[in-house]
């Protein structure tokens, strides 16, 4: 069990490696502290409340221009050409200054342009909530899409009951 490099107390559930001026640093977190120091965001009553963010808004309508002819991240200071050189963003904010060619290099790349990444089995009752929530929601669209409205109108049920219900503890979700 890895402790939280922030607070020492709890076990760490979120890992982040940041490369700055091609200095490695990693840190441990835990669910709270990941919180407080805003790499954890406070999840909202509805995932739809994710779209009102300015990443997806610029996904959606791109009126960025191409990342190619972006001079840099504002953040990082990370170049296209340094990415494509590296093979690693440079901060969080790159995502969106490079959003126009990073969905079509992850849909080829990964097959998907969406990360799911792993939640460690002893992890919070948030992260195993909200991944299920996500699944569920791609059946959804996909039941509609084939007009299945009776699985979709489960599926949509479902969603509701996970996201009205609290955050599971650790140790009822030993017990699941």
């Amino acid at each position: 069990m890895m402790q939280c490099d922030r607070c020492h107390k709890n076990e760490a559930v979120l890992h982040v490696t940041q490369v700055q001026n091609g200095h490695k640093e990693e840190r441990h977190l835990c669910e709270k502290c990941a919180q407080e120091t805003g790499e954890l965001p406070q999840w909202t009553q509805s995932p739809f409340d994710l779209w009102d963010t300015d990443f997806f808004k610029s996904l959606v309508n791109p009126q960025q221009g191409r990342p190619e002819q972006a001079q840099c991240c504002p953040q990082c200071g990370l170049t296209w050409a340094e990415f494509n050189e590296r093979g690693r963003l440079g901060c969080a904010r790159c995502y969106e200054v490079f959003a126009d060619s990073l969905l079509p290099l992850l849909q080829r790349l990964q097959g998907a342009t969406n990360h799911v990444g792993k939640v460690p089995s002893r992890g919070s009752g948030v992260f195993t909530t909200n991944h299920q929530i996500k699944r569920l929601q791609q059946q959804l669209n996909t039941a509609l899409e084939k007009e299945e409205y009776e699985e979709a109108a489960r599926l949509r049920d479902e969603i509701y009951a996970l996201q009205h219900e609290p955050p599971r503890k650790k140790t009822e979700e030993g017990q699941k």
